[in-house]
């Protein structure tokens, strides 16, 4: 076998196509969106989450929602 061949062989292996495959039941339907924020505003969130008994999840979600929702107001 050579080295390309074996290269193929470990990208096609069965473990890596199940991880790829495989979908927390919490996460279907839903997108990955990656948000960067700054420290204070993560810190902030983070303790508001905390103090309402909610996940940073929830908070993101509810703000998207709110926003699209004033947005189509307009």
């Amino acid at each position: 076998m050579n080295i390309v061949a074996a290269t193929l062989d470990l990208d096609m292996s069965p473990k890596k196509a199940q991880r790829e495959s495989y979908l927390q039941p919490g996460r279907e339907g839903k997108k990955s969106l990656l948000l960067w924020v700054p420290e204070d505003l993560h810190k902030k969130l983070k303790i508001a989450s905390v103090e309402d008994d909610i996940t940073l999840q929830e908070i993101g979600e509810s703000a998207l929602r709110a926003y699209l929702a004033k947005r189509s107001k307009r």
